[in-house]
């Protein structure tokens, strides 16, 4: 197991520690502190502290009226997650627990330890285990949030235009920062007018998040430099470019693939209140291709379902953005799939090759594709707030203040513009 003092030897120029945690309107929110204080607060067994309502707050930091007016929570640092920051010389980050100093069950509303423990449970008894990575997505804006003037703009989908002068620079200054700070990279493209992705490679669920974080704030800052303005917002523009984060997840052993299939699709539902958590994630919910789909479907290399399967084991679930909090995210998707497992929930609904947008009811019920994914952030919270599924997972307090939240951004999200929405999302992510 990594300790700060070993690290600190292999990484001598080292000055700050960020600790780092995950709110539920998936906010990555950072305390810096000093190598010498953090050393300290080891010796002395303590923890930097933060407000009881640290993971509550909605995308424009607005608190439900059920949160309670008091409380404290201890950061406690998972030094495994521990990295260096090479895009800020000097700096070294690491993921926290949430451990709330007034409950009987500290870690009651804590995703990252929900997510780990259920992890190794699932491991432990059934014996299956996840490996997950990330599609990147992402759009360079100015300081006034527009597209910049550019002789080499990003204009289409895999091509060398957008990628033959500054912007190349940036992709390959940001890869070789991640590649230091031991993320795998797999590769970078231009993916739709004024887009960009960037790919990681597999690693077990949480390590994949960790670096996922890691890899948002890698762009970000490393896009300030260069004069640009990077955004993961699922609406970054008023045209028609929509923003998501694919995730890729593979199962071992694969013969159990069917069941979990089943059960994701079953709850997938009330799993979009996790995965398309925002107002404007529902720019998504589309007939188009690259999107995440209007129908609860499956497809082998179909862009038009919410989850395309690629292998035996790997499937693409694109129903996702950066305004998950992806701890949350993969603990539903997986625990639905796991449900499935555990139940033997047959597959019913077949490998669809077509868009079901654009098939006749009777062609997709031959299909078995029978439910509509939520069109708003309203109807998913619905789903959720009818669903059982996930109780045990998430325990009753988290689920409740997670409802609590997202109640809090669908109403205030929705009283504003699409100008000023898009503004508060491009701030925050």
């Amino acid at each position: 197991m990594a300790t700060l003092p070993s690290f600190l030897h292999k990484y001598p120029s080292v000055k700050y520690i960020r600790l780092q945690f995950v709110d539920f309107s998936g906010i990555l929110h950072t305390r810096f502190l000093t190598v010498q204080h953090c050393l300290d607060l080891i010796a002395r067994d303590k923890y930097p502290t933060v407000g009881g309502k640290s993971l509550l707050h909605a995308v424009n930091d607005a608190i439900s009226s059920i949160v309670p007016p008091a409380g404290l929570c201890e950061l406690l640092p998972d030094w495994q997650s521990l990295r260096i920051c090479p895009y800020a010389p000097g700096h070294a980050s690491v993921m926290c627990f949430v451990y709330d100093t007034d409950s009987s069950e500290p870690f009651h509303l804590c995703p990252r330890r929900k997510l780990v423990d259920q992890l190794e449970e699932w491991e432990n008894v059934h014996a299956v285990t996840f490996s997950v990575g990330f599609e990147i997505e992402f759009a360079l804006l100015d300081a006034a949030g527009n597209v910049p003037e550019d002789v080499d703009a990003v204009n289409a989908w895999s091509t060398t235009t957008g990628l033959r002068g500054t912007k190349l620079r940036l992709i390959e200054e940001i890869v070789e920062a991640l590649q230091a700070s031991e993320i795998r990279v797999l590769l970078f493209h231009t993916d739709a007018p004024n887009q960009l992705q960037i790919v990681t490679g597999p690693s077990n669920p949480v390590d994949a998040i960790d670096a996922l974080m890691q890899t948002h704030e890698c762009i970000k800052h490393t896009s300030i430099r260069y004069g640009f303005r990077a955004t993961m917002a699922p609406k970054p523009l008023p045209e028609d470019l929509a923003t998501g984060a694919h995730a890729h997840i593979s199962i071992k052993p694969q013969n159990k693939r069917d069941n979990f299939l089943a059960g994701v699709l079953e709850d997938l539902p009330a799993i979009f209140a996790f995965t398309m958590p925002s107002y404007d994630s529902y720019h998504r919910v589309t007939g188009l291709r690259n999107n995440a789909g209007t129908w609860v479907a499956w497809g082998t290399e179909n862009r038009y379902v919410p989850i395309r399967a690629i292998k035996m084991d790997h499937w693409e679930l694109r129903g996702l953005d950066a305004t998950a909090n992806f701890y949350l995210a993969l603990l539903t998707t997986l625990a639905g799939g796991m449900r499935g497992i555990k139940e033997t929930i047959p597959l019913h609904s077949c490998d669809c090759r077509q868009n079901p947008y654009e098939l006749r009811e009777d062609e997709r019920r031959g299909l078995g594709i029978v439910v509509q994914l939520p069109k708003n952030l309203k109807e998913s919270i619905t789903a959720l707030k009818e669903s059982t599924v996930f109780d045990a997972v998430l325990g009753s307090s988290l689920k409740q203040q997670y409802i609590a939240v997202k109640e809090v951004d669908e109403r205030d999200m929705g009283a504003l513009s699409a100008a000023a929405r898009r503004e508060w999302f491009v701030k925050m992510f």
